[in-house]
């Protein structure tokens, strides 16, 4: 089953894609809107979390290299 949920980096929220990989039966994250994005965690909570160390990197490389970053595809979690 797979589920997705917007990660907020710097100022923009991007959706991800967790997805349960029947191999290693860990969670694979993909973002449409980072292109080749991809992490992995053994648990969500893990792929939740790489998945934002992940994209704050992407972002960062981007800029230090002053190419365009992509905009956030997704809305920002609601608070609760």
């Amino acid at each position: 089953m797979a589920q997705r949920e917007p990660i907020k980096v710097i100022e923009r929220t991007y959706s991800v894609l967790f997805r349960r990989d029947s191999e290693t039966r860990g969670y694979i994250a993909t973002c449409r809107a980072v292109r080749g994005f991809v992490a992995y965690g053994r648990t969500l909570d893990e792929a939740r979390s790489a998945a934002k160390e992940a994209l704050e990197g992407c972002i960062a490389a981007l800029r230090d290299r002053g190419l365009p970053i992509p905009r956030g595809d997704a809305s920002p979690p609601r608070r609760t």
